[in-house]
């Protein structure tokens, strides 16, 4: 069967050509680009100066829509977004990401143990550090007030809260994950169930799944212009999967809950607490 289909049907190659998509592309900026396209082969088919003129002009007026389109969807956008949002969109639109540098080596499973054996030993050594250091007080200008409140167990998660923290959590996965998080996404009416039961049985049981403490480790420059051959110049960032990150987000927003209802949140504070910022440190 495959000899006669490939007798009557072969296999034929044809390539093509995947262009990212552009959120600012509107209809109308499709209907000029057309129209350009039309001046541009009866220009080349007749040769006449005024076709060649009326090509222009529609060149012109494509390139100038185009131009205004970035800048109002731009523009928007910008004027739409919160800080870190704001932050993501300057960062893509003017940081150019180079290649991974890398000490040099012959294999890269060498020098994987290197870079391992390294960060090892630089926690071990803090550990260590931290041990001998004689114990100081530290001067509180007020006194906090105990909490007769206990925290005994985590309550389980509904599945419109799960499906609330995975549709708001970035769409970064990990090559340790079954499948890609915007796949997750995309078929998280089907998945749910499953996920909140391993959300939820982990908050029962009081275990982290151990398949969830897996993650790929990159070890990056702190800064370009170090030396990339001196290995503390590197930090290690780890890629971990994508249910794991669910189930500390959830421990996370109950810690948090739990802090603000009983007032447990030290005045001082102004990191990893909504409404605050370095502005609020500062004041």
């Amino acid at each position: 069967m495959s000899d006669l289909l490939d007798g009557h049907a072969p296999i034929k190659e044809h390539t093509t050509t995947l262009r990212p998509h552009a959120p600012w592309f509107s209809d109308e900026l499709r209907a000029l680009k057309r129209d350009k396209w039309r001046c541009e082969r009866r220009w080349v088919k007749s040769g006449l100066e005024v076709h060649k003129q009326l090509y222009r002009d529609s060149a012109c007026n494509y390139y100038a829509a185009i131009k205004e389109a970035k800048r109002a969807h731009f523009s928007n956008k910008i004027s739409n977004s919160n800080q870190k949002q704001l932050f993501n969109l300057i960062d893509s639109l003017f940081k150019v990401k180079g290649s991974l540098t890398l000490p040099t080596h012959d294999s890269e499973l060498v020098l994987a143990n290197r870079f391992c054996a390294f960060f090892t030993d630089k926690i071990s050594a803090l550990r260590s550090e931290l041990d001998t250091m004689p114990s100081r007080s530290l001067s509180i200008p007020y006194q906090e007030q105990p909490s007769s409140s206990t925290l005994s167990k985590f309550k389980a998660v509904s599945l419109q809260d799960v499906k609330q923290s995975v549709m708001a959590a970035p769409s970064k996965s990990c090559s340790l994950d079954p499948l890609p998080t915007s796949l997750l996404k995309k078929g998280i009416h089907v998945l749910l169930p499953c996920i909140t039961s391993i959300i939820n049985r982990s908050l029962e049981v009081g275990e982290f799944p151990a398949t969830f403490k897996h993650g790929l480790v990159t070890p990056l420059l702190k800064k370009s212009d170090l030396d990339h051959e001196i290995l503390k110049n590197y930090h290690p960032i780890s890629n971990l999967p994508f249910l794991g990150k669910m189930i500390e987000r959830v421990v996370a927003m109950q810690f948090k809950h739990r802090l603000l209802i009983n007032n447990l949140y030290t005045k001082t504070q102004s990191a990893y607490r909504a409404y605050h910022s370095t502005k609020t440190a500062l004041l």
